[in-house]
């Protein structure tokens, strides 16, 4: 019976140089694509937010109160906030009871475009990743 054996140098090493690699650049691409995701999130919210009848400035308020924010991390952990200040914001994304005891269904306009990029997110870190790869490979 015949055996060959080769060995290669350098892999340990090379494997060491990768990680270090992954972890200096991992943060910095995860915050670049945290804010892309952000950005994404807001003009979805911002496409499902009702604008009134007579599309005055007035009823374009709601539209207009989508804040976000910048990529935070606390601890292993990075996340960005989007929020609409309008003080009726929650009851138009809600739903809310009226003075004659009726209910108004919620718009959900933030709930559904979050449900809708959540599935989305596992595309755009492999797209991340491969970014990152293909930089070191270099």
């Amino acid at each position: 019976m015949a055996t060959t054996e080769f060995r290669i140098d350098g892999l340990d090493e090379f494997e060491k140089s990768l990680l270090r690699t992954v972890k200096k650049k991992a943060p910095k691409e995860l915050e670049k694509e945290l804010q892309r995701v952000g950005e994404k999130l807001l003009a979805r919210a911002k496409e499902r937010t009702p604008i009134g009848e007579r599309q005055t400035k007035k009823s374009k308020k709601l539209i207009n109160k989508w804040k976000l924010g910048k990529v935070k991390r606390r601890g292993d952990e990075f996340y960005i906030e989007l929020k609409n200040v309008a003080h009726h914001a929650h009851l138009i994304e809600n739903g809310h009871m009226t003075k004659n005891g009726g209910f108004v269904e919620g718009i959900h306009m933030l709930e559904i475009s979050a449900k809708e990029l959540e599935e989305e997110l596992p595309k755009h870190l492999r797209g991340m990743l491969d970014r990152i790869m293909g930089e070191m490979l270099l």
